[in-house]
This record gives C-alpha cells, structure tokens and sequence, in this order.
C-alpha cells in the first residue's frame, strides 16, 4: 500500500465516441491549482476528438534548424577520417 500519494483523476463516462466508453485523465502536479470543471470537460472531449480524427490534429512544429551543429559534426567526421587514412597510409609506407 503506497502512503502519501494522491492523485487527480478526471473521470469521462460515454465521450459520445465510438473508440471509448470510458476516459480517464490523470492531472500532474499537485501544487498547481485544480480546473474547473468545466475547463477538464472541454479539454477531454477536445482529447477525445483529436485521437479520433488524426486529420484535424495540428502537427508538433519542427525543431530548429542549426546550421552550426551540422557544420561542426562534418568537420569532426573529416577530420577523423582524415586521420584513419593518413595512419593507414604512413603504415603501408614504412611496411
């Protein structure tokens, strides 16, 4: 038995989906202020619909693109091989 340990749960009984008969939401952190009643309807059913309807679901935004991560992972590459072969070239010249 775990003592000390509450957790919110939002409960959503027939979502009006044919996916789910039942919906449970855990709500995280629990120094943040509970929402209202009808903010957790609004969010779940908003939930509900987007698993449902993966076409309406707005896409995550890409990542940043940084030049300088790409530039730098080059030279590392080149560098090293660079290597790789001058090694294997100053063994073969002195075998």
């Amino acid at each position: 038995m775990i003592r000390g340990c509450q957790k919110r749960v939002y409960y959503l009984k027939n979502p009006n989906s044919p996916l789910f008969a039942e919906a449970y939401f855990i709500l995280k952190g629990e120094k943040t202020p509970a929402p209202k009643e009808t903010e957790m309807a609004e969010e779940a059913r908003r939930i509900v619909e987007n698993f449902e309807n993966p076409g309406s679901r707005k896409p995550y935004p890409s990542p940043p693109f940084c030049a300088g991560q790409k530039i730098g992972a080059f030279m590392v590459g080149a560098a090293s091989s660079s290597a790789v072969i001058g090694g294997i070239a100053l063994l073969l010249a002195f075998a």
